[in-house]
């Protein structure tokens, strides 16, 4: 029996390589997404956001599993916006009954000196797993890669040193 998977953020630098590589591997995806019309990736888009319970909720039903990579770096309220955004999924990831959520943070000890990103992270980390569906969490560094924000960025700084 095939596995399905959500992925949110496909279309994000590492949901799309993530997407890719489980549809590789066999596994049902959907791509999770605020603009299924555009999305040209890996897996089949489906509607969601994270903003919109019952498009979450939609998107997934009958899955088995889902991926969150979720976060909203682009607003200046991102810490808020973040925290509203793990409560939306959790819950819909609880009534879905998925088996686990799989969490993508950042590094960094909780000592109290985690830049807003980080403290944003793991409090995203942390309310996923406050819910009841098991939450692994993967904590990275920064990620860097040709066609990531990341990458650009230092490609950027690079050339005008």
């Amino acid at each position: 029996m095939t596995r399905t998977v959500v992925v949110t953020g496909a279309s994000g630098f590492i949901g799309s390589h993530l997407a890719s590589a489980l549809t590789g591997k066999g596994y049902d995806v959907r791509a999770m997404t605020r603009h299924p019309d555009h999305y040209d990736g890996a897996g089949t888009p489906v509607r969601g956001d994270v903003f919109d319970p019952g498009s979450v909720a939609e998107a997934l039903h009958g899955a088995d599993a889902a991926y969150y990579l979720v976060h909203s770096l682009d607003s200046d309220d991102f810490e808020d916006k973040d925290a509203t955004a793990a409560r939306t999924f959790a819950a819909a990831a609880a009534d879905a009954g998925l088996e686990r959520i799989v969490y993508l943070g950042g590094l960094g000890a909780d000592d109290g000196e985690l830049s807003a990103h980080l403290r944003s992270r793991r409090a995203v980390e942390r309310i996923l797993q406050d819910g009841p569906v098991p939450v692994t969490a993967l904590r990275a560094a920064v990620v860097i890669g040709a066609g990531g924000i990341s990458h650009d960025e230092a490609v950027r700084l690079a050339l005008h040193r």
